[in-house]
């Protein structure tokens, strides 16, 4: 067996080091690397469909307000722009806003 310490082959550590290995080590998973890559990938993951959701849900925010006639523009215009808050400005709109204004109705100049 080959020692770090061995003079005679006069080889680098990392291949000493490979040479002491058995053949399966070589092919061995280190499990705590491929755990911690297996958290970072789950948390990403979490991260980016919570994004999504919160994109969805500002969309449908923002097309409600679109589709409601809230009694002056100024008022379509502030909820449209509380709803673009990052996060909360959606929940905050189908939390207060949501029912303050009335749809309008396709057919209503008939």
């Amino acid at each position: 067996m080959l020692t770090e310490k061995n003079a005679i082959y006069n080889l680098p550590k990392y291949i000493v080091k490979w040479l002491n290995k058995t053949p399966l080590d070589h092919f061995r998973i280190n499990y705590s690397t491929f755990y911690t890559e297996r958290i970072k990938l789950n948390t990403t993951t979490f991260f980016v469909g919570l994004g999504i959701a919160f994109y969805v849900i500002t969309c449908l925010a923002i097309f409600d307000i679109a589709k409601k006639d809230f009694g002056k523009l100024a008022y379509k215009f502030i909820w449209g722009i509380i709803a673009l808050i990052p996060f909360i400005g959606c929940i905050i709109y189908f939390v207060f806003g949501y029912r303050k204004g009335k749809r309008i109705s396709r057919y209503s100049s008939l």
